[in-house]
């Protein structure tokens, strides 16, 4: 049965409009090849549908039952057509996203906003978590993409490259690791580090950091969250070593921070996608302009 969409829609034009001549302006085609059309679908089905007189056109009682099927059939056909052309042109849709907490209070709501001036109606679903939980994420497929600092030698994972990024200690302004001439792990490892939970990338950074050096840190505390950290090193309990993007100084102007002399702190922040995935035009677009947004910032600031 080969059926075509210019048969239905001449079928349907004729019945409401009860004239061939009228259906075929209405269709933009002659009159013949709109009657060729209708005797075509009424062959491939196997039933007649109208009723032809030389002064009216009537739907038979099978194209009484049938033409409102495939009137609401060509509805959602349109529908699904104009949706599909705004979401092409990013008139519509949504992102779903997931991204590091130091990024997502950084660059990325920076990177939001610039895309809202070109696609206002398109909205972002963002899950903001561990490196780990990212990449897990993108491989369910529960988010199109993943921006994160895990190790992407997975053959099913691609990436595209944003920043790289050296992480700080962060300590009190007045304790003694401020007046070393390098920070190295040896330096770190004669004072209490509080140190992020083992899921955190930051923590495993730390930990093979140490490894290398056949050393261990002196754990102060272990915690779940950057903030916390910081709070524990306001209170003098220990230092700290996070990424610089997640600590805003305004908001921490009584620690100091300098980076890490060793390129083991040294963690790649990248987009990760599925390999064999491609991204909707919506989230394309965005990749783009983020990275747009991180060039900018690390030009105008001299990192992200």
């Amino acid at each position: 049965m080969n059926i075509t969409l210019r048969q239905l829609r001449a079928l349907v034009a004729v019945s409401r409009l009860e004239s061939f001549t009228k259906a075929a302006e209405l269709l933009h085609v002659t009159q013949p090849a709109l009657t060729v059309q209708v005797r075509q679908l009424e062959e491939a089905l196997d039933l007649k549908l109208l009723d032809r007189t030389t002064r009216q056109v009537k739907l038979t009682e099978a194209g009484k039952d049938i033409v409102p099927i495939l009137q609401t059939l060509l509805r959602e056909l349109d529908s699904v057509v104009s949706r599909s052309k705004d979401l092409s042109s990013k008139r519509a849709g949504s992102i779903r996203l997931g991204c590091l907490p130091s990024v997502a209070v950084s660059v990325l709501p920076l990177a939001i906003a610039a895309f809202r001036e070109r696609f206002p109606n398109v909205s972002f679903v963002l899950a903001d978590g561990l490196g780990k939980r990212i990449v897990q994420d993108v491989r369910q497929e529960t988010i199109e993409f993943g921006i994160t600092d895990v190790d992407l030698g997975a053959p099913d994972l691609a990436s595209v490259w944003l920043f790289d990024e050296t992480m700080h200690v962060f300590y009190p302004r007045d304790h003694p690791i401020a007046r070393s001439r390098a920070i190295t792990v040896e330096e770190l490892a004669k004072y209490p580090i509080i140190l992020m939970a083992p899921e955190s990338n930051a923590r495993t950074a730390v930990d093979l950091a140490f490894a290398n050096r056949d050393r261990r840190p002196n754990a102060g505390c272990e915690v779940v969250y950057m903030s916390t950290a910081i709070g524990m090193v306001r209170a003098g309990l220990g230092i700290t070593v996070l990424p610089p993007m997640a600590v805003q100084s305004e908001t921490a102007p009584d620690l100091g921070s300098r980076p890490v002399d060793d390129p083991a702190f040294i963690r790649r922040i990248a987009v990760v996608t599925k390999a064999d995935r491609s991204l909707s035009p919506a989230a394309a677009a965005f990749v783009d302009i983020l990275q747009v947004t991180v060039k900018h910032r690390r030009s105008s600031r001299g990192r992200p």
